[in-house]
């Protein structure tokens, strides 16, 4: 019997929440849903927000460089992580801005606290997603000052092989791999109809680097298997795991986004994500220009 097929038989067999517990709750993030469970329960005003638009997600893929994010001005733009160094930020003014879990280990805490920092500083009037680990870091630090700030409680890394999961950001939602994931999942609990993927570049495995859009001296964590000018030693055996559970991730989004109707597109130039139909940015903006005689 295939993998899929036993996942579906023991959440027919297996009361919901029990099966939930066994698969992608774990016990640190059961504590932190109780902890936070009336500030993860004003989520419900996301749910919908912006049912039947179209936003554009983007990431820090190096790719973005050759690519004009001045089109975006106007669009529903989520940001990530470090993505305000972007020179043309503030000028397609993102409404989001999502922040993965913090890994304390390779960012620690006052490192942390000052890349939060320059972060409030520089995404304008952007509303903050992030991790509920990091609740008690901000409240303790006084971190966003008169900042819209949303929480998410994510669990273990697992992902449910059917598509008829759905993501409450009142609850406990799977914790992901990496962070466009996150937000795949944050703008289809939105309402978002059609969203577009930028900068999602995925191809360390095959260019043997890892970079970003801005130069690595601006970041503040310190990675492992990655050398100081991003260069990677390791061999597509030991690549091979991690490519798994990401793509995985994705194939599973796509799963549950298509059974409610929201495609998902990969407008990133380039790159070895496959996961999604792919659309140049261009051609998405070429009628209205037509329009407006640009």
């Amino acid at each position: 019997m295939r993998k899929a097929h036993l996942a579906e038989l023991a959440n027919w067999l297996v009361p919901p929440l029990v099966f939930r517990c066994l698969t992608y709750y774990n016990w640190p993030a059961v504590a932190r849903f109780l902890r936070y469970r009336s500030v993860l329960r004003t989520n419900r005003e996301l749910k919908d927000r912006h049912r039947g638009s179209r936003c554009f997600i983007v990431c820090n893929g190096p790719s973005v460089k050759n690519q004009d994010l001045r089109l975006l001005r106007g669009e529903h733009v989520f940001t990530v992580s470090s993505g305000y160094h972007h020179p043309d930020f503030h000028l397609f003014k993102p409404k989001y801005h999502c922040i993965p879990q913090i890994t304390y280990a390779t960012l620690p805490v006052d490192r942390a606290v000052d890349w939060l920092n320059e972060m409030h500083a520089s995404i304008g009037d952007a509303e903050i997603i992030m991790d509920a680990q990091e609740r008690e870091l901000v409240e303790t630090r006084h971190l966003f000052p008169g900042r819209v700030v949303h929480y998410v409680c994510m669990g273990r890394n697992y992902f449910p092989l059917t598509s008829n999961w759905r993501v409450r950001l009142e609850g406990i939602i799977p914790r992901v791999q990496t962070v466009p994931v996150l937000v795949l999942m944050i703008a289809i609990y939105m309402g978002f109809q059609q969203i577009y993927l930028l900068g999602t570049d995925h191809d360390w495995f095959v260019t043997k680097r890892y970079d970003y859009f801005f130069p690595r001296s601006l970041m503040k964590a310190k990675e492992t298997n990655v050398s100081q000018d991003g260069a990677m030693n390791n061999r597509i055996w030991e690549d091979l795991p991690e490519i798994k559970k990401i793509w995985g991730q994705y194939r599973a989004v796509k799963a549950s986004a298509a059974a409610v109707g929201v495609d998902i597109f990969n407008a990133t130039a380039g790159g070895m994500l496959d996961e999604f139909p792919r659309v140049d940015l261009k051609d998405l903006f070429r009628s209205s220009h037509a329009q407006s005689g640009a």
